[in-house]
């Protein structure tokens, strides 16, 4: 009994214990190790350090330029390895190979040796006081442009160590196409949009492109009846008159700005090409100016002294007139020339002030003019003295030459007056006015005049006239200053049995200045 009771108490022992062994955890199995990452051939590491990678040195980068202001800056990656300072802050700069060229205005055209950006070097000085506006380089040619629309044209050898002068490069045909920008002519580019002050402003059409240095030619688009040889007849068409050849001064976007030449007479709505034709404007013979008004006024002061002790007044001669040019060969005017003041208080102010009022109309070509007119005459103390004489005017006037260039002017007066001895209405010697012009420069003409009757009013004097603003055209401003001599003598004393020509009372005479302006529009 004692054999059985034993086995069954183990039996009891192992059941118990067999709950706890069915709670144990599992082990995991160890992971399988990582497979090692291939690293780059060129650099290995042994510590299993993070790759980093390392950048190129500085010199084996590529150099760009910029500039701020007046400073040009080398940059190589992210960091700035030289500068240099210009002389002025460029409009314009470009980088040809080893050299920088900069348009610094009045300061020249700056080429900089930029071969080592390290040690960048000025190198040379281009034009320095002309106001250089744009460059361009072509091939081996490089032009430059002034705001006066200069060319100079330079050969770049990159072999060299600066450009070479070419004062020979305008008599090469091909290298003056180059030079002057050639562009595709015969076609239409555009029309003037606007006209003033001696530019002219040109609306470009779409897909035109156009530079500072382009020549361009304006031909009018105005509708006239002209003789048709092929028809045999008059007919209306398209003028297609060449008016003016510039070269672009300054370009915005599709709009560009041409200097024009005296003579040069555009209108707004004209035609405009590219050309290869000179540029026109002439100072001797420019053209005249169409559907054009003109006002003109002058003051000739005179210091006198009046009778009895009188203090010291001014006397003076006014000349004013208003001209109007048409398209067609036709001159309208309509002016007072002279009109005298006498500075005296010992008459009154009506009767110490004369004039001399016209009208009169003219043929006017660009050289020449001829025209009569009527008007009438008021002299100083009207009634005072015979020499004054008053009355209805018959004019001529002439001129040789062109209006704005080179000419000489005539105007002569015949007064149908009874201020004479015998009080009988006749014809008698009145105004006569002589006047030569000469062009010395773009914006200056001399001239030298005459006017007056010989006897109460004598003036000569030279001068010159100076176009302030403009080229003559619309909106142009006109300064005349000159320096003469003047008299006027209105009056004279009669004694019994005989007339006394005394012409020391009330005189003035003695070296004037003059003043005048002229506006047009």
């Amino acid at each position: 009994m004692k054999r059985p009771v034993c086995f069954l108490a183990l039996l009891i022992l192992v059941l118990a214990a067999a709950p706890a062994f069915g709670k144990q955890p599992q082990v995991p199995a160890d992971p399988p190790s990582a497979a090692p990452v291939p690293l780059p051939a060129d650099q290995p590491t042994d510590d299993g350090s993070p790759l980093v990678t390392v950048p190129p040195p500085a010199a084996a980068m590529e150099t760009r330029f910029a500039v701020s202001g007046r400073e040009i800056q080398a940059w190589k990656g992210p960091d700035m390895v030289g500068t240099l300072m210009l002389p002025a802050a460029p409009r314009r700069w470009e980088v040809r190979g080893r050299w920088l060229i900069a348009a610094c205005g009045t300061a020249g055209l700056i080429v900089i040796d930029v071969d080592n950006p390290l040690a960048m070097k000025n190198i040379s000085v281009l034009e320095k006081g002309k106001d250089i506006v744009d460059f361009r380089v072509d091939g081996n040619l490089l032009v430059l442009v002034t705001a006066s629309y200069d060319i100079g044209a330079y050969r770049v050898d990159l072999d060299k160590d600066r450009p070479l002068a070419m004062s020979e490069v305008l008599q090469d045909p091909e290298l003056e196409k180059r030079a002057n920008g050639a562009r595709k002519t015969g076609e239409r580019i555009g029309t003037v949009r606007h006209v003033d002050r001696g530019f002219a402003t040109i609306q470009l059409e779409k897909g035109v492109s156009a530079g500072i240095g382009d020549f361009l030619e304006i031909r009018s688009a105005r509708r006239d009846r002209r003789y048709d040889p092929v028809l045999g007849k008059s007919r209306s068409q398209v003028s297609m008159e060449l008016l003016c050849v510039a070269r672009i001064i300054q370009a915005e976007g599709d709009q560009v700005a041409i200097r024009l030449g005296r003579g040069d007479d555009p209108k707004v709505g004209d035609f405009v090409y590219f050309t290869e034709r000179p540029i026109t404007g002439s100072l001797l013979m420019p053209a005249r100016y169409r559907d054009q008004w003109r006002a003109e006024i002058e003051v000739l002061p005179l210091i006198g002294t009046g009778e009895d002790g009188d203090n010291s007044v001014m006397s003076m001669i006014l000349r004013g007139s208003v001209h109007y040019h048409s398209f067609w060969p036709f001159k309208v005017q309509a002016g007072v020339d002279p009109l005298p003041i006498l500075g005296t208080s010992k008459f009154e102010t009506a009767n110490s002030a004369g004039g001399n009022f016209f009208v009169l109309a003219s043929y006017e070509t660009n050289s020449f003019e001829i025209g009569a007119g009527f008007g009438y005459q008021l002299p100083v103390l009207d009634g005072e003295s015979p020499h004054n004489r008053h009355g209805g005017v018959f004019l001529q006037r002439m001129r040789l030459g062109s209006l704005d260039g080179l000419n000489i002017q005539f105007q002569f007066q015949a007064v149908y007056s009874r201020d004479n001895k015998d009080n009988k209405r006749r014809a008698m010697v009145g105004m006569i006015h002589t006047e030569l012009n000469v062009p010395l420069m773009a914006g200056v003409n001399l001239f030298t005049r005459f006017f007056g009757d010989g006897r109460t009013i004598v003036h000569a004097g030279l001068g010159l006239r100076t176009y302030l603003r403009g080229n003559g055209g619309p909106g142009s401003f006109l300064v005349p200053v000159t320096l003469g001599y003047t008299r006027i003598a209105p009056y004279y004393t009669e004694t019994t049995g005989g007339v006394v020509n005394n012409d020391k009372q009330y005189l003035v005479e003695g070296t004037t200045f003059s003043a005048g302006l002229e506006y047009r529009f």
